[in-house]
């Protein structure tokens, strides 16, 4: 038997940067933070398993891949918006493509993601 059972719940997961994440937005660079939760559950063990193998990375290893997916979105919708005010003021639609990429992301990693916050993004 493995470390993970179908169904089994990861919920309020935080993530967020641990440190300023650099972009070039118009004609200047900003930097940002940004944190938030999820919650995920699993749904094949055994793929999980073999990406987590030890449950006490489980957590972490999943806030790792959200943060990884959101510094791909933020850089994409940086280069799209004409200043910071403008990025600043897409969190909600950044916050609703993140879910869509980690839920591909993570459904390959045997995991399905219920719920996902982007609770701020600041300008630093």
């Amino acid at each position: 038997m493995g470390i993970y059972q179908v169904n089994q719940d990861f919920n309020n997961i935080r993530w967020g940067t641990a440190m300023p994440v650099p972009l070039m937005v118009g004609s200047e660079i900003i930097q940002i933070r940004a944190r938030g939760t999820f919650s995920a559950v699993v749904v094949d063990p055994q793929i999980f398993e073999k990406n987590v193998p030890e449950a006490d990375n489980a957590n972490r290893w999943a806030a790792n891949q959200v943060l990884t997916a959101f510094i791909d979105i933020i850089g994409e919708s940086a280069s799209a918006a004409a200043d910071a005010a403008q990025l600043l003021a897409k969190t909600g639609e950044i916050g609703d493509k993140l879910k869509d990429k980690i839920e591909t992301n993570l459904l390959t990693a045997g995991l399905k993601i219920t719920l996902v916050i982007l609770e701020t993004i600041e300008k630093i």
